[in-house]
This record gives C-alpha cells, sequence and structure tokens, in this order.
C-alpha cells in the first residue's frame, strides 16, 4: 500500500462514498484512515448486532464522523491536501501522544474483545435455551422481570468493562502528561 498515493477525486463519487464510513477515504487514497473508520462503525455495528443496544447510538456518531471527515479531506484546498499524512484514524484525534499499541498488545486486544463478543452471544442463546425450557405460563408470569435481568447482563459487563478502559486510558494519559512537565522542568 506504500504506493498509493492520496489524490482528489471525483467530487460525486467521494460524496456517494462517504455514506459507508470510511470508503470515501479510502476512494482518496488514505487506507490507513478509511480502514480504521471503517473498522470501527463494523464493530460497533456488529456490537448492535448481537444484542448491546447502546452501540446503535456509537455507530451513529461513528457514521457522523466518518461522513464529514471525508468531506472535509474532499472539501481542503490542495496545499493542505499534499500534507494529510495517512495515519489510523485515532492519531488524528489523539495526535502523537495518542494510543500506542505493540503486537502483543494488539493481539491481547482483538482477543479480548473475540472473548467479549463470543460471550454475548453465548449468553443470547442460552437465554433464547431457558425461554424454551420454562414452562409457558410461568414464563408469562414472571416474563418481564427475568427477560430484563437475563438481557441486562451482558450489557452490565460490558459497560464496566468500557469504564475500566477508559479509566485506564486517563490514568495513562495523566503520567504521559506528568513526564513531559517534569522534562521541561529539567531542561
Amino acid at each position: 500500500m506504500k504506493n498509493i498515493k492520496p489524490k482528489k477525486k471525483n467530487r460525486f463519487l467521494t460524496f456517494c462514498l462517504s455514506f459507508m464510513p470510511g470508503a470515501a477515504e479510502m476512494y482518496m487514497g488514505f487506507m490507513k484512515m478509511g480502514t480504521s473508520i471503517m473498522a470501527l462503525f463494523i464493530a460497533s455495528f456488529a456490537g448492535v448486532v448481537v444484542g448491546m443496544d447502546f452501540m446503535g447510538t456509537v455507530s451513529l456518531l461513528i457514521w457522523f464522523i466518518g461522513f464529514f471527515h471525508a468531506h472535509n479531506i474532499a472539501g481542503a484546498d490542495d496545499e493542505i491536501f499534499s500534507e494529510i499524512e495517512d495515519e489510523w484514524i485515532w492519531t488524528e484525534f489523539f495526535g502523537d501522544a495518542g494510543i500506542k499499541i505493540s503486537d502483543s498488545k494488539k493481539r491481547t486486544g482483538v482477543a479480548a474483545v473475540l472473548i467479549i463478543v463470543g460471550l454475548t452471544l453465548l449468553w443470547n442463546t442460552v437465554v433464547e435455551v431457558i425461554d424454551t425450557l420454562i414452562p409457558q405460563a410461568i414464563w408469562d408470569y414472571y416474563y418481564s422481570t427475568v427477560r430484563n435481568v437475563f438481557y441486562s447482563v451482558p450489557q452490565f459487563v460490558i459497560s464496566i468493562l468500557i469504564i475500566i478502559l477508559g479509566i485506564k486510558l486517563i490514568k495513562g494519559k495523566k503520567k504521559e502528561l506528568l513526564l513531559e512537565d517534569q522534562n521541561i522542568s529539567n531542561s
């Protein structure tokens, strides 16, 4: 992919492709940007498919970011467009101090996501099996309570994991800022 040189392309096709997050960036030659936006959108949409309804809001947010990101790049003047580097989308938002992920952390992260999605799918399957095993009269009586508990567990667990990840990111950024302040004061 090193041979691909980003360039402005047909504005109409860019507009049409901007409706799929990341596709317009890839069309203009920004493969890392496009791939990362598309991967985030597909991952969030997959969360909706497996029953994590709150991910619908995340999917919508990523869709809007991707749509306007593509139009901002396509609408940039030639000088600014030529200076845009093809970086992963989180680099654009977090800068050089952003997320630095080693290969082992990538594998661990992907493994964790796969385990969480797998457990969510397994949980939903178990709930459906229990639904068929419980006699209908009992199920009808306790339906709303039992169903809410069964279907809320995966969302609760994933919400806790997201909060923990956010706290770790904040602590890591705070440590990084403290180290920068110490380096500045020592200079």
